[in-house]
């Protein structure tokens, strides 16, 4: 947080939210959000688990005071978004995806398109894990070369909480 980056909430214990009654849902994603404030941290944004959010999930996490919720799917996003309780990302990364495959899609992408990239986990693959993660190298090799398009004034790198206000 104190180099910029915006620290979103994900809900206590990580659940499939839309499995949840309404008061269940609610303490997850209020409790999330108390318990990083509780810490020091400034929390606008919520991060769907899994991705799953019911219209009624939204109008919750709006209830619990962030300002967006990120899915983990859809595509490309507009800003100003359609709908800033449900923001598209990219396809999750996963262990299979290359830092050029990466690198080309945000060189791909038109001016002023919002992409969002959900690095699920970064690190070396843990037995019984699942594919959604990227390695240290290859995220810190996709970080340099994203630093090096913004530093050139190819891209412009935000903040959910930047672009949103």
């Amino acid at each position: 947080a104190r180099d910029g980056n915006e620290i979103a909430a994900h809900t206590r214990t990580h659940p499939h939210l839309p499995t949840l009654d309404p008061a269940a849902q609610k303490a997850e994603i209020c409790g999330s959000r108390r318990d990083l404030v509780a810490r020091g941290f400034q929390v606008t944004s919520f991060a769907y688990p899994y991705g799953e959010y019911t219209p009624a999930t939204e109008r919750i996490v709006e209830g619990c005071g962030f300002a967006s919720g990120r899915g983990a799917w859809g595509g490309i996003e507009t800003i100003p978004p359609a709908d800033r309780f449900g923001l598209q990302t990219l396809e999750n990364v996963t262990d299979s995806m290359s830092v050029a495959n990466l690198e080309s899609e945000v060189t791909d992408a038109d001016p002023g398109q919002w992409l969002q990239y959900v690095f699920h986990d970064i690190g070396a693959h843990q037995p019984g894990g699942d594919e959604y993660r990227i390695s240290t190298a290859d995220f810190t090799a996709l970080l340099d070369w994203l630093a090096g398009q913004r530093d050139e004034g190819r891209i412009v790198i935000k903040t959910i909480g930047a672009v949103l206000h």
